[in-house]
């Protein structure tokens, strides 16, 4: 429910990123880049 609260209040960004960080730990396949991914929604990339 946390995703839905952030895009209730304009944050969708953040929001999606909480959706697909969320299963990363499940799926061991696809973790680190699920999280890589879900991180980088929410920070900006390293120059």
């Amino acid at each position: 429910m946390p995703a839905l609260a952030l895009t209730d209040v304009g944050r969708e960004r953040e929001a999606v990123s909480v959706a697909v960080g969320a299963p990363a730990r499940h799926l061991p396949q696809y973790r680190r880049s699920m999280a890589e991914y879900a991180r980088l929604l929410v920070e900006p990339p390293q120059k």
